[in-house]
């Protein structure tokens, strides 16, 4: 497992994170196991935005969970939002492995301090992962957006579904992911005359990103389960119980979003503020065009 972290934290007249305080922001990056908090030093501190990339050993990854659990304990002390993107599924995942990834996101935040999003491992151009899958004869696709199958052809399928069950939430800007990182963001954010989320709005915020969780990670771990129990050539993604996940999903996200932006609506108009969400959220998915493209909507 490893991770890295991006830290928006203030501007100042000696360079960011460090002395007085200005108008603007900037972000750092760095690992989980560097994500520390001395006395102090982040006192000034805007938001603070962690990035945890969960992978597996053949990724050559050195962290294990604790680091991460750990580093989102120190976040939620001293009351600051985080961000990250987690990799469900991997080259040499198993159902087993996957279902333990979806345990490993609930225990992160199952709690909605932060939106529960994920995605699949891509093998970027001079990662070992990559060398690794030319190898074996596993890599597909183009240079610019690779691909390649799971060893068990169920998870080909499971994948299939995924993204298109997900594809509204995970991977556009008007799904609930997109909503809520937006919303958890303004939650917690302090600046010089900006009016902060009151101590009940910032709690209804993590409750509505929880549930938001809570569907999707019920429906992840329903949809293993079965195709567990299916062999692959009877795994159908477009109708029977598959398909009725979906849609039973979907209906959850729709009825969800409606209330996450009237929620949204009321706090801006009570803050006086215009109601529009920060853009830097726009496109901060992990997913090739050529999947999100492919994955046809399951009605």
């Amino acid at each position: 497992m490893t991770t890295g972290f991006g830290v928006h934290g203030p501007a100042t007249d000696r360079g960011c994170g460090s002395g007085r305080p200005s108008k603007s922001g900037c972000l750092f990056s760095g690992r989980c196991d560097r994500c520390r908090a001395p006395p102090g030093q982040i006192s000034h501190t805007v938001c603070f935005s962690v990035l945890f990339v969960h992978g597996l050993r053949h990724m050559n990854k050195m962290l294990k969970p604790a680091q991460h659990l750990a580093a989102r304990d120190m976040l939620r002390a001293v009351n600051l939002s985080f961000d990250f993107g987690f990799m469900l599924l991997e080259p040499y995942s198993t159902l087993e492995s996957a279902l333990a990834n979806v345990d490993f996101l609930d225990a992160f935040v199952g709690d909605g301090w932060s939106v529960a999003n994920f995605c699949r491992t891509l093998p970027y151009a001079g990662t070992p992962l990559k060398a690794q899958l030319e190898a074996e004869g596993r890599l597909k696709g183009t240079p610019f957006e690779p691909d390649y199958d799971f060893l068990d052809p169920r998870l080909d399928r499971f994948y299939d579904w995924m993204l298109a069950t997900f594809r509204q939430r995970n991977f556009s800007n008007s799904g609930l992911c997109h909503i809520l990182r937006a919303l958890v963001f303004e939650a917690h954010l302090k600046l010089p005359g900006y009016r902060s989320f009151a101590a009940l709005d910032r709690a209804y915020t993590h409750s509505l990103t929880a549930r938001c969780n809570g569907y999707a990670l019920n429906t992840l771990r329903s949809a293993l389960d079965y195709c567990a129990r299916t062999p692959p050539e009877r795994i159908e993604i477009d109708r029977g119980y598959l398909a009725e996940l979906t849609a039973h999903e979907l209906s959850e996200e729709r009825r969800l979003t409606a209330q996450v932006l009237a929620f949204f609506v009321s706090v801006r108009q009570r803050s006086g503020l215009v109601s529009e969400f920060a853009e830097s959220f726009e496109n901060s998915w992990t997913a090739t065009p050529r999947d999100i493209e492919a994955a046809v909507p399951i009605n």
